[in-house]
Order: C-alpha cells, then sequence, then structure tokens
C-alpha cells in the first residue's frame, strides 16, 4: 500500500509525496527556535530534502520510535539520530566545506559526541534565549499538520 503524505520542501512549501519511504526527511521540533535556525542551515545545503515536525502524522507513518527526542534524518530508509543525523546531513550536503567537516567530526567517538549533543538539547531553549533576539522563528517551515 503506497502512502502518500504532505511534506515541506525546500521553500517551505507543502508538496504531496508519494511512497515516503523512499524520501529524505530532517524531523526537527517546530516549536524550538534553535531547531528551526538549524533547519534554515539545511535547507541551504541539501536541495533536495524534505522537512517534518517530529510530532507530525508522517512521523508516525515511518514508525519510528516515538520516545526519541532528537533531531531524525530519514536517509535512504535509515534513521539517524542526534550527532549521527548531523554527520549525515553535513557529509550528504552540496557543500564541500560541510561534507569535509562532517568527515572530520566522524572520527570523534560517538559516546563524545551524543553527549555534546545531549547538553545542547537539554538547554536548547535557553541557548535560544542567548544566541536568537526574537522568541519566534520567521522561517517559511510551519508545522505540517
Amino acid at each position: 500500500m503506497e502512502k502518500s503524505v504532505a511534506l515541506l520542501n525546500m521553500n517551505g512549501l507543502s508538496e504531496k509525496v508519494n511512497n515516503i519511504e523512499n524520501q529524505d526527511i530532517l524531523f526537527y521540533d517546530h516549536e524550538c527556535i534553535m531547531c528551526s535556525h538549524f533547519v534554515g542551515f539545511i535547507k541551504k545545503l541539501h536541495p533536495s530534502i524534505f522537512f517534518s515536525n517530529i510530532h507530525s502524522k508522517d512521523y508516525d507513518r515511518l514508525n519510528l520510535n516515538t520516545n526519541i527526542d532528537s533531531v531524525i534524518f530519514y536517509f535512504s530508509g535509515n534513521t539517524y539520530i542526534k550527532s549521527n543525523a548531523i554527520l549525515m546531513l553535513l557529509i550528504h550536503s552540496n557543500s564541500k566545506k560541510w561534507r569535509f567537516f562532517g568527515r572530520i567530526f566522524k572520527w570523534i567517538p560517538k559516546w563524545i559526541r551524543d553527549t555534546f549533543y545531549d547538553i545542547v538539547a537539554r538547554n536548547r531553549r535557553n541557548i535560544s534565549k542567548l544566541l536568537f533576539k526574537k522568541n519566534n522563528c520567521d522561517l517559511s517551515i510551519n508545522k505540517i499538520d
């Protein structure tokens, strides 16, 4: 049975997609300003990627683990979370510079990368208040559901 859903493309426009399992999708916390800015950065590096809210029906349709509080990159049928998601996003980007950094950071042991990721994720709302003057997201990406 084919699954057809509406996902956001790189322009923030909702687009009907068949066979969601064949798409590259970045799931993120749309309520987090830092996460939304990260998505804006990734939009520039991945012209063909789709974006969706981590609490969306699209996420549920892929039967991913619902207990994960992380950015999730669904890429080529595989699910990457935490630092692995970020590395895969960088390594498969259209930027030579970021592909290089992704390959370099891959040499850092996963437990160290994930520990740093967890510290940032746990404090992301406070970090957002310090880094971003606005309390809302001005990107063209909105909640799908």
